[in-house]
């Protein structure tokens, strides 16, 4: 136990338990590397029945789904009427935790949403806390959305107006949302609904190597030696041997070309990334790919300041088109097969917006710059006619067909049996009442998620940062805060109620090991920043917090930005007024209550390895779903577990936070790396005193005056108790001998006064 304490005291991991730590974070790291369990979606049930009614009321049949991306052709009465499609099938949909989501979708083919089948999902919120009946009423308000005009989420607003999102469950009703909207523009752009007349789409081979997308057509080439640029600027190389060797070293070996076509620019980028950039353009907008190898970089640098990239430059007749930042794409590695594509230096993908009026189908030509600061610039052009079959070319509008025959009752619509690899038919023209809608845009640009979230949360941002900057004033000043014992604890039991308030019933800033875990589940798949990126609030808090724990420790977090542990301590405060006797556990078997929140933590994260589902139904452990979450709108078994660890509380205070949080334990197991240790000890402490443990809000200061860093919330009242002159008793002390010192002075000096009269 000794050897344990000085350790703590140290604040270092060393020892027989320092190697225990160190052990187990070793096991926690080595668990990344494990293949995730998290499985795809099956195969797509067969459309009909109920199923296919619900999705498209009105269906008749649905064909199996095909294209690219895959969708299905609907029949209704009067023939053709739209598409039925799997959001993980067209975008490889994922919810907040990672995990792959899989709804069905219909659209109409007047770029109306006729419904949605959420299939699967792992979303921490909605595995357990949200009735079925609320989802799938949320699911159904997307029905009757039209995605060809704007889309709004302010309230009032009803046409185009997003659903409401699922009380308690904001992001994942957002990430559904953004699904269903994302995916619909996908394929309603991929079949042309939102032409004013049926096209048919060329047929362009899919590329599947390097081999193929250099022949396909769709890329330039230009390679320009160190010798040719030197011969071009006017430069004279030394025709020394050695430079008679690097003349023809490459000085930029230069790729560019239109990738907007799927059968090319998908197997380019990989599926997934070539969905998500499709979805947020815009109709008519063009991917235009650039890569590079070399000495020289067709970027530079002062695009870092101007937002434009000065050195590149797209030309197609009378036009020049600049490649600006903010529609630059940084791309890390093509996606074709290992071993078959060159190493690049450089690879951007630049969005042309269909407003620069560039024609992918017709030639053009890119200008590269190179200049020095000793020479003059000279361009270098690139050159390129597409070829037919990577060009996509609008077809020519068709004579009018005449209006279909009446159908009888018992025909049945014809469904393709073999429909073309390449070759998509489009459906006929759109139903007069489309055309009320021609003043609003072809299509809508869907922003991503997670920069709508963003833009929509400014106001409680800008609280949240107002808060975390004075939560950071108190920690570094608080040598000097704490002084004035009566106004910090009042200070402090403010920022305790606005923690509650605003941060967790208001703003939804309450933080779970369902976070810890989602994000380790990440890791070992699919890891994107835009994932987490959704909610603000959550983000911004866990970004402080980890910078936080290196600095504090993980009590920042649990003693001042924790709204459940903000209820707790102000209940408890609240019956320490009231008198309610306050219980004392004795040190040994605190001691031996504690470590059980670690093992529930650990417990946790063995089972999110095997199923994330079922370690967010474990996670019911927290009470912070039901109390901060829901606001205690939840079933009597939940409401009954939270009312008992309250209660539990008025009498222990922080009674939860001590034994049995699994989200401070997993903040305490890095928090041990924490650099400062920035409160005060005396000598005196657990020898002569101890009126800091008895003090204690979680019984964090050990008999012998230690504080043990894992379970210490910051809370400083130890510190307030330390600068007291009426509490600690060496201070006490101290203040007396000077109390008496100024008396005898007094004294003395009143009677050599008396003396010379």
């Amino acid at each position: 136990m000794r050897s344990y304490l000085h350790c703590i005291q140290a604040g270092r991991l060393g020892g027989k338990h320092g190697g225990a730590w160190l052990a187990a974070i070793w096991i926690v790291a080595a668990t990344l590397f494990l293949p995730a369990m998290a499985q795809p979606p099956g195969p797509v049930p067969p459309l009909q029945g109920g199923l296919l009614t619900t999705i498209f009321p009105g269906a008749i049949q649905a064909s199996a789904m095909t294209g690219s991306p895959p969708a299905a052709e609907v029949q209704v009465e009067g023939g053709f009427g739209g598409y039925i499609f799997s959001t993980w099938s067209v975008i490889h949909s994922t919810g907040y935790s990672g995990a792959p989501i899989d709804i069905l979708v219909g659209l109409s083919r007047d770029g109306r949403i006729t419904g949605a089948v959420l299939r699967q999902h792992t979303e921490p919120i909605l595995v357990i806390g949200i009735s079925d009946a609320d989802l799938k009423a949320f699911v159904a308000q997307f029905s009757g959305l039209s995605i060809r005009g704007k889309i709004s989420r302010k309230a009032g607003e009803a046409a185009g107006r997003l659903p409401d999102a699922i009380s308690g469950a904001t992001v994942s009703s957002a990430v559904i949302g953004d699904a269903i909207l994302t995916s619909a523009r996908l394929v309603a752009e991929s079949r042309r609904l939102f032409e004013a007349a049926p096209t048919v789409a060329p047929e362009i081979p899919e590329v599947k190597s390097w081999q193929d997308f250099i022949a396909s057509g769709a890329i330039g080439h230009l390679r320009l030696s160190r010798g040719e640029v030197a011969a071009r600027r006017g430069e004279k190389l030394d025709h020394d041997e050695e430079e008679d060797e690097h003349e023809d070293d490459p000085f930029i070996d230069l790729y560019a070309g239109v990738v907007t076509p799927h059968a090319i620019g998908s197997p380019m980028i990989g599926a997934q990334t070539y969905n998500r950039l499709r979805a947020e353009m815009a109709a008519g907008d063009q991917l235009f790919a650039i890569l590079a190898n070399g000495l020289y970089s067709y970027k530079g640098t002062r695009y870092v300041r101007s937002g434009v990239f000065d050195r590149i430059s797209l030309v197609q007749g009378a036009l020049t088109i600049p490649f600006t930042r903010d529609r630059y794409v940084l791309i890390e590695n093509l996606a074709f097969p290992d071993g078959d594509i060159p190493e690049f230096r450089e690879i951007g993908l630049f969005i042309l917006p269909a407003d620069s009026g560039f024609d992918g189908s017709l030639p053009w030509r890119l200008d590269l710059r190179v200049d020095a600061d000793d020479a003059n610039p000279v361009v270098f052009s690139l050159a390129h006619t597409p070829q037919a079959s990577s060009a996509i070319k609008p077809a020519p509008e068709p004579a009018a067909e005449p209006a279909p025959a009446q159908t009888t009752p018992t025909r049945q619509p014809q469904i393709p049996s073999q429909p073309q690899a390449h070759t998509t038919v489009q459906p006929p023209p759109p139903p007069a009442q489309i055309q009320a809608e021609a003043q609003l845009p072809t299509a809508i640009s869907i922003e991503p998620l997670w920069k709508r979230a963003w833009t929509t949360s400014v106001p409680e941002i800008i609280f949240l940062t107002l808060m975390l900057t004075t939560l950071t004033g108190i920690l570094l000043f608080q040598d000097f805060i704490v002084r004035k014992t009566h106004a910090y604890l009042i200070a402090r039991n403010i920022f305790l109620a606005v923690t509650l308030v605003w941060l967790g019933y208001i703003a939804g800033g309450q933080l779970s090991v369902v976070n810890v875990l989602t994000f380790v589940h990440a890791l070992r798949q699919d890891f994107r920043w835009e994932y987490f990126l959704v909610s603000p609030i959550i983000f911004i808090l866990w970004g402080y917090v980890a910078v936080a724990m290196l600095f504090w420790g993980r009590g920042v977090y649990c003693g001042w930005l924790c709204p459940f542990g903000a209820m707790q301590e102000l209940l408890n405060e609240a019956a320490r007024r009231l008198k309610v006797p306050q219980i004392r556990v004795p040190f040994g078997l605190h001691e031996r209550l504690w470590p059980i929140k670690y093992v529930i933590f650990l417990g946790l994260f063995a089972i999110s390895l095997y199923s994330m589902e079922l370690a967010v139904i474990a996670s019911e452990v927290e009470p912070f779903k039901t109390a901060i979450v829901l606001k205690f709108v939840r079933g009597w078994p939940f409401l009954f577990y939270v009312v008992a660890i309250l209660v539990a509380g008025l009498f222990i205070e922080r009674f939860f936070c001590r034994y049995f949080c699994p989200l401070g334990a997993a903040l305490a197991i890095p928090s041990r790396l924490h650099m400062f240790d920035w409160l005060k000890r005396r000598r005196q402490c657990g020898a002569e005193c101890s009126i800091c443990a008895q003090h204690c809000t979680v019984q964090a200061v050990h008999p012998n005056g230690a504080i043990n860093p894992n379970e210490c919330v910051q809370c400083l009242k130890c510190q307030t108790l330390y600068y007291d002159d009426h509490t600690c008793p060496p201070l006490i002390a101290s203040r007396k001998r000077a109390e008496k010192l100024r008396a005898s002075g007094s004294l003395i000096a009143e009677k050599l006064s008396e003396g010379k009269k």
